[in-house]
């Protein structure tokens, strides 16, 4: 297949996976970027996060936050 676009990329792998897909969540703008690009394509988004020490505060701060805002659970690994 030839993708000229990020448009017609997103548009197939929204149809190859029904709708769904997971979004690597750092937190920065462009991963915040994306999640908004993504709402076009996609019905289900869910953000992953990978933390490198467990229950930091400012770090969960900011993930309940985004959970609030994004109205989705993030789904956090180490």
């Amino acid at each position: 297949m030839n993708f000229d676009s990020s448009e017609n990329l997103c548009e197939f792998i929204s149809y190859k996976y029904h709708g769904e897909c997971l979004l690597g969540f750092s937190r920065g703008k462009d991963s915040i970027a994306s999640f908004f690009q993504l709402k076009k394509y996609f019905k289900k988004i869910t953000p992953v996060y990978f933390y490198a020490l467990p229950d930091l505060q400012i770090e969960q701060d900011s993930i309940k936050y985004f959970e609030d805002y994004f109205q989705t659970k993030i789904i956090q690994y180490p």
